[in-house]
């Protein structure tokens, strides 16, 4: 082996040992914050800080758009802080609304599905930085609205975003180890070649006992055995289309030549490569809540 190469493996390794601890140590840090934050607050605050974060998601969207300049990512930030009080508004106020917005974004995720699937054969379809602009627009700010429905809407609210909060990090963490582990078969290998068909595999396992205790947790059992049923596989559904949300994400940042979305998050990167895959996980979700066990999720002032 040539000295060069021998040199160059030692120092990736622990470069890689490096990224895990900065890794770890932000999760075991903000883990536990997130976690009382869905729990302990009021439905408006926590829309407050979830839309701070979906902002500052909207920072970093801009620059993958192409809107490089500051001047331009902090104008489309300000469009998504209105597009935002806007869903507010309808949400509460106009509830009628509520089911076409979250249908339509269910059918934006299956257009999406076909350009990552297709890409780079699709990248002239919305290579125009208006189109990326607008759909992450439309990804980010119902993927709070999503969240901010389920969190207050039911009595129980706030344990269901939890319990979608736990289904996604700890199927994204089984998708990173796993795949670093196991990974063999690329899963879109234009798109991501580091993610891998056994990563998924590995996320799908996990989500096994996670819906497991979570649906007993969340009283699903009560409902019968039929609807416990219903919500492990539908459990285990959100874990494997989670990983588009992922691929879409990767598929713009791939188109503008960058890593991760940002730096704010150590060892994770930016604020989208923390929710890419909740960004796709919420609004179906939210639907499922609805369609499969007819949940009445309806904000307080729509009531």
């Amino acid at each position: 082996m040539p000295a060069n190469v021998a040199s160059v493996e030692p120092a990736n390794k622990w470069k890689q040992r490096q990224v895990l601890k900065q890794r770890l140590l932000t999760a075991f840090t903000l883990g536990p914050l997130v976690i009382w934050g869905v729990l302990a607050l009021p439905n408006v605050f926590f829309a407050l800080i979830m839309g701070l974060l979906i902002l500052m998601g909207s920072w970093e969207w801009g620059n993958l758009a192409g809107f490089t300049a500051a001047i331009q990512r902090g104008a489309f930030t300000a469009v998504n802080a209105v597009a935002m009080g806007a869903v507010w508004y309808l949400l509460h106020y106009q509830s009628q609304f509520a089911l076409p917005l979250f249908s339509g974004t269910v059918l934006l995720w299956l257009l999406i599905s076909i350009l990552v699937m297709t890409y780079p054969a699709s990248a002239g379809s919305w290579a125009n930085r208006w189109v990326k602009a607008l759909v992450g627009l439309l990804i980010l700010v119902m993927t709070w609205a999503a969240l901010i429905v389920v969190h207050g809407g039911e009595t129980n609210g706030p344990y269901f975003v939890l319990y979608l909060f736990l289904l996604i990090w700890f199927a994204d963490s089984a998708a990173y180890f796993g795949g670093r582990r196991w990974g063999r078969r690329k899963l879109a290998p234009k798109v991501s070649p580091g993610k891998s068909w056994e990563g998924v595999y590995s996320a799908l396992a996990i989500a096994v006992p996670t819906a497991a205790v979570g649906g007993y947790v969340l009283g699903m059992f009560d409902l019968g055995l039929g609807k416990a049923a219903v919500f492990f596989l539908f459990s285990l559904l959100l874990t494997f289309i989670s990983v588009l949300g992922d691929l879409t994400e990767s598929m713009f940042k791939r188109q503008m030549s960058v890593k991760d979305s940002g730096s704010l998050l150590p060892g994770h990167g930016g604020i989208l490569d923390r929710i890419d895959s909740m960004t796709i996980a919420s609004p179906v979700f939210l639907m499922g809540l609805w369609w499969l066990f007819d949940m009445k999720l309806v904000l307080s002032g729509s009531k």
